[in-house]
């Protein structure tokens, strides 16, 4: 239960670290930046580990494919200059994380 609180502390300062990036005005090629969001990116993937892991017996199959499916989704997101058939990949992303985990309940 304890990593579950640690993994919700994670995945909260990344929350409150990608509201702080919004106001930063992006710059391509700064690998600090990319940095900073490669953190917060980690930060979400691993609070997803700890929903997963204090919900992980009450999932069924839909649910778990759901999980699978948001970790893709957050695999997705790249930062905003990445580019799949000329479309950004943090627009694929996003909405497959928050529609898939919104159904997988």
């Amino acid at each position: 239960m304890i990593e579950v609180k640690i993994y919700s502390i994670i995945c909260m300062v990344a929350g409150m670290l990608r509201i702080g990036a919004s106001f930063i005005e992006y710059q391509s090629g700064l690998d600090t930046l990319e940095l900073f969001y490669g953190v917060i990116d980690l930060g979400f993937i691993l609070g997803l580990v700890g929903f997963y892991l204090l919900f992980r017996e009450r999932l069924n199959a839909s649910g778990r494919l759901g999980w699978v499916i948001s970790l893709c989704g957050f695999s997705l997101i790249a930062g905003p200059e990445a580019l799949l058939f000329g479309i950004g990949i943090y627009q694929i992303g996003t909405p497959i994380i928050g529609v898939v985990f919104r159904l997988s309940w």
